[in-house]
């Protein structure tokens, strides 16, 4: 799953009053409902509501109702893991020329 959040829009008011702030109403892709991605000066952060449903997982432990976010942490939630990336990443290709195998 990729979310480009840089798509995301928001009409009216709302996206005047909220710039920093990416919640599931404006991007119904987001994999964790009742989430909320908050972009400070400190850095992104997942604010999730935990006492509705306790199943989010963030670097492998139990997500706090506020945790900030780095590039290539990790997300948990309903069985799926998800990976947090401040940028786009391409997907690796094959090299060009290959050597050959040992023995070939």
């Amino acid at each position: 799953l990729v979310l480009d959040l840089a798509a995301v829009r928001k009409p009216g008011l709302r996206g005047l009053f909220s710039r920093d702030r990416v919640t599931g109403d404006d991007a119904p892709t987001l994999p964790v409902p009742a989430s909320t991605l908050v972009f400070t000066h400190d850095g992104p952060e997942l604010r999730y509501d935990n006492d509705a449903n306790p199943t989010l997982r963030v670097d492998g432990r139990p997500a706090r109702a506020v945790e900030k976010l780095r590039d290539g942490t990790i997300i948990g939630f309903a069985g799926r893991l998800f990976e947090f990336a401040l940028s786009r990443r391409l997907a690796p290709t094959p090299a060009q020329n290959p050597e050959p195998a040992a023995g070939d």
